[in-house]
C-alpha cells in the first residue's frame, strides 16, 4: 500500500459537529441508566449509560465486523428516536441483548464526515482519523468507570483499553458506521496472506507444528514468559503492567545467570545465596557484579543507520524503563493510549538486553519473524489526538502540510528525505566502521 498523506485527504480546518460514539462495555455497570458529565483536561463531555440496550443485525449469523449491524441502542428504538429504519426481515435478522452501553455526544470534522462517502484513499483516511477520534474518548470512559468502582466496589469492573472494546460506533444522522480500534478482533475469519487476483488467500502461520513440539520439550529461559506477558500486555493496551513485566524478566534472568556463572566458579548454594544477598533489590551492582564474575560486558553504543536508534546504549535504556517502572509502582503513574511507540521502544530495546543476557538463541529474531503481521492485525497508529477545553482534536502524526510538493499518494517528503539520509548514513556509518576497527587493530 503507498503511503498517503492525511493532510491532503481531509480538511483539518474544516467546522465541528455534533455526533455520538456507542460503545458496549465488557461488564455490567450496576447502576440505572443515567447522562453523567465527565471533565477530562477541560472538556467535559456528556455520557450516557444503557443497559437495556440490543444490537440486531441482518442475515442469520451475527458476526464481530457489525458491518451488517442494523440497530444498535436501546430496546426497541427509544435511544435514536425511530431514526433507523426496519430491519428487512426477508433477508433475516438476529439479535442480542448485549451489557452496558455507553453513548458519548462529542464533535468531529464536518469533512471527516463527508470522506466517509468518498473513494480510496480519502475514505480510508477519514477512516483512521474516526478510529483515533474514538480511541481519543477512552480516558473519558475510564473516569466514568474509575467513578464507578470506587463507589461500588464491582470487582468485575476495569479501565477498558481498545482491546476491551475493540468496536465503537459512530452515530450521525441516524448512521451507523461500526469502527474497528483493533482489526483482527473485528474478524470472523482466520488471519491470512493477501494473495494475487483470481488466488485463495493463505491461511497465516507463524510456527509449524514441529516447532511448537520442539519448545514444548525445553524449558523457557528464565524471564522469557514474562518477558512474553510484556509484549502481550502492550498489545492489549495495558501500559503499565507490560512495563512491571519487562522489568521483572530482566531481573529474573540477571538472578539465575549470575547464580550460574558463581556455581561454575565452585561457590556452593549457601554462598551463591550470600552473594545474591549482598545485592538484593540493588539491581545496578548486581549487573556489575555479573558482567565482573563472567568477563562480558554490556553492549556499548549501538552504531545503527536509523538516526533514533544509533548510538543507542541498552543499559542507559533499561535504566529509563526501570525508573518508569518505579513510577508506576510507587507514585501511581498512568500510561494511557497514546504512548504506544514509546512503549514499542522500551520493549524492543528491553528484549535486545534480554538476547545478551540470556546468551541463546535470540528471542527477538523469534518476535521480528510475525512482528510485521502482527502489527497489521493490530492496526497502525498514523494520528495523534489532544484533549482541551474546545474539544478533543486528532491530527496526523506525520507534520507535512497540504501545501507540500508531494502527490497525495506519494511518500512526504520529510519522509523520502529521511530515507535517503538513512541509507547514505548506513553506508556512511559502514565505512566509519571500518575504519576504526582497522585503526584499531593497528594500535593493538
Amino acid at each position: 500500500m503507498e503511503f498517503t498523506n492525511p493532510h491532503q485527504q481531509i480538511g483539518w480546518d474544516s467546522e465541528r459537529v455534533e455526533v455520538k460514539l456507542a460503545v458496549e462495555l465488557p461488564f455490567w455497570v450496576l447502576v440505572e441508566d443515567h447522562r453523567y458529565s465527565v471533565e477530562v483536561n477541560g472538556l467535559t463531555l456528556e455520557i450516557e449509560t444503557v443497559s437495556d440496550g440490543i444490537d440486531v443485525q441482518r442475515g442469520t449469523l451475527h458476526t464481530r465486523t457489525h458491518h451488517r449491524c442494523s440497530f444498535f441502542g436501546r430496546f426497541p428504538d427509544e435511544n435514536q428516536g425511530g431514526n433507523y429504519g426496519p430491519v428487512d426481515l426477508i433477508q433475516g435478522a438476529n439479535f442480542r441483548q448485549t451489557r452496558t452501553q455507553c453513548w458519548i455526544t462529542t464533535t468531529v470534522l464536518s469533512d471527516a464526515l463527508s470522506a466517509l462517502e468518498s473513494e480510496p484513499p480519502r475514505s480510508r483516511i477519514a477512516m483512521e482519523y474516526f478510529v483515533s477520534v474514538a480511541m481519543a474518548h477512552t480516558p473519558f470512559l475510564n473516569k466514568l468507570v474509575n467513578a464507578y468502582r470506587r463507589v461500588t466496589g464491582d470487582p468485575f469492573s476495569g479501565e477498558i483499553t481498545e482491546h476491551d472494546v475493540p468496536v465503537w460506533f459512530l452515530v450521525f444522522d441516524g448512521d451507523l458506521c461500526p469502527l474497528h480500534l483493533v482489526p483482527t478482533l473485528g474478524q470472523d475469519h482466520y488471519p491470512v496472506l493477501s494473495s494475487k487476483a483470481g488466488r485463495e488467500p493463505d491461511p497465516y502461520r507463524a510456527a509449524s507444528p514441529d516447532e511448537i513440539n520442539l519448545a514444548l520439550s525445553r524449558h523457557p529461559v528464565p524471564g522469557e514468559v514474562e518477558l512474553r506477558d510484556a509484549w502481550s500486555l502492550c498489545y492489549r493496551g495495558r501500559f503499565a503492567d507490560s512495563i512491571r513485566s519487562a522489568v521483572t524478566a530482566i531481573e529474573v534472568l540477571l538472578e539465575a545467570r549470575l547464580q550460574s556463572v558463581l556455581k561454575t566458579k565452585g561457590l556452593n548454594d549457601a554462598a551463591v545465596a550470600d552473594q545474591l544477598a549482598t545485592t538484593k533489590n540493588r539491581f545496578a551492582l548486581r549487573l556489575d557484579d555479573y558482567c565482573r564474575q563472567s568477563g562480558r560486558a554490556v553492549p556499548g553504543p549501538t552504531l545503527h543507520y536509523l538516526p533514533y536508534l544509533n548510538g543507542l546504549r541498552l543499559h542507559r535504556q533499561f535504566e529509563i524503563t526501570r525508573e518508569l517502572r518505579h513510577d508506576i509502582v510507587h507514585r501511581g503513574r498512568r500510561l494511557d493510549l497514546s504512548l504506544r511507540r514509546p512503549m514499542r521502544r522500551a520493549l524492543e530495546t528491553t528484549t535486545w538486553l534480554f538476547d545478551w543476557l540470556s546468551d541463546e538463541e535470540p528471542i527477538g529474531d523469534q518476535q521480528i519473524a510475525n512482528y510485521t503481521y502482527c502489527e497489521s492485525l493490530r492496526g497502525s497508529q498514523r494520528m495523534k489526538w489532544e484533549i482541551d477545553g474546545s474539544g478533543v482534536h486528532v491530527t496526523p502524526l506525520f507534520n507535512s502540510s497540504p501545501d507540500d510538493d508531494d502527490h497525495a499518494d506519494a511518500t512526504p517528503m520529510p519522509r523520502r528525505r529521511a530515507l535517503r539520509s538513512c541509507l547514505k548514513l548506513e553506508s556512511s556509518a559502514q565505512s566509519r566502521l571500518m575504519r576504526f576497527l582497522t585503526e584499531f587493530s593497528m594500535q593493538r
